[in-house]
């Protein structure tokens, strides 16, 4: 059966992929060649533009391997003018791509190409972000043009802190920008770099957050619930003092941080505060003598104690403060004394006994 000749290259039989490769076009080989030497790129999304005057709808595609046409693409964003963006009091300045800035943020579109805009002002087009924090927006150009932000694990507990800082500076540039992904992100390394350094978020980061995050925004509740955990760790010096900036400035920290509080102890109720020693509530000095009766007994549970010395004493002695008309016979009886009833461990520390009156009422 006669085979069908195989093109040759330098003496050699091409293999199939290069047959198939001979039939690409010279754009699309470099396009293959550029997508091979990045390491990632920034996901291509898809735009409506059909609707100028609304905010245009974003749908962010799986983020696979870079392929030959999301790489053509790409190129295609780094075409066209190129805007200066100045960030910070400082004014430092950024010339990016405005392709590249459009095609990612709805906030872009309106600022460079917005219906509002004549074309003539769409040409040598600035932008000036003053309020915000070059190193948050460094992060967002590297995110811009590399798709990805540094790894904090090559990096020194002094370098973490600084990076954990800008990622939080770039989540809030996220939230105005309407870049979810990014701010994902960067909610992530942030969380990274508090853990592996053992980094704890200031009341003033704190404050940050709530000035410019929504209800129910996932940074707020990773605020209150570092801020929580640092007032109930008994090794820290951390108390609710040390954010009262926080519940001053944002109300709603105080409501997060209950909910935080509660959700943190699995459920687990306080101690009674209606039972127990009374002076806890008082206002005199640790250890001075009380004149108050620390508690009041219902006539019941009186009138059964006044028949039962050896159960007022062992009531004594496991701390409880009965009335001076009942201390006056049990600190001389003898607990074995008392034939008529055994005093058991429910009635000594509190706890109504079934088979006697309630020693309380409230």
């Amino acid at each position: 059966m006669p085979t069908e000749p195989v093109a040759t290259f330098q003496g050699h039989a091409r293999s199939p992929s290069l047959r198939l490769l001979a039939r690409i076009s010279q754009y699309e080989l470099l396009s293959r060649m550029w997508s091979e030497k990045a390491d990632s790129l920034p996901p291509i999304k898809e735009r409506d533009f059909a609707y100028i005057d609304q905010v245009p709808m974003i749908l962010p595609e799986s983020r696979g391997e870079i392929s030959i046409s999301s790489a053509k693409d790409f190129s295609e964003l780094l075409s066209g003018p190129t805007v200066d963006i100045f960030v910070g009091k400082d004014k430092r300045r950024w010339s990016i791509h405005r392709n590249l800035l459009v095609h990612h943020s709805g906030y872009f579109e309106t600022a460079f190409m917005g219906a509002h805009l004549p074309k003539s002002k769409q040409a040598n087009q600035t932008l000036e972000l003053l309020k915000d924090d070059p190193a948050g927006f460094e992060l967002f150009v590297k995110w811009l043009y590399q798709g990805r932000l540094d790894d904090p694990g090559t990096m020194s507990d002094e370098q973490k802190y600084e990076y954990a800082v800008a990622c939080h500076k770039l989540y809030l540039l996220c939230e105005r920008f309407e870049l979810p992904d990014l701010k994902n992100m960067s909610v992530d390394q942030y969380r990274l770099c508090l853990n592996e350094a053992q980094l704890v978020p200031d009341a003033e980061e704190i404050n940050d957050i709530y000035k410019i995050s929504p209800k129910g925004s996932p940074f707020r509740k990773l605020m209150t619930q570092i801020a929580a955990r640092q007032i109930m760790d008994p090794d820290t010096d951390k108390d609710a003092e040390s954010y009262r900036s926080c519940f001053q400035d944002n109300p709603d920290f105080a409501v997060d941080m209950v909910n935080a509080i509660k959700t943190g102890t699995g459920g687990v109720l306080f101690d009674d505060p209606t039972e127990g020693n009374d002076c806890e509530y008082h206002d005199h000095e640790n250890g001075a003598a009380c004149r108050h009766r620390p508690r009041t007994l219902g006539r019941s549970a009186f009138s059964f104690l006044q028949t039962r010395p050896a159960l007022r004493h062992e009531m004594l002695l496991a701390g409880w403060d009965l009335p001076p008309d009942l201390i006056k016979d049990a600190e001389s009886s003898s607990a074995t004394s008392d034939s008529a009833w055994t005093p058991k461990t429910d009635s000594i520390d509190g706890t109504p006994d079934h088979s006697s009156p309630s020693l309380g009422s409230k």
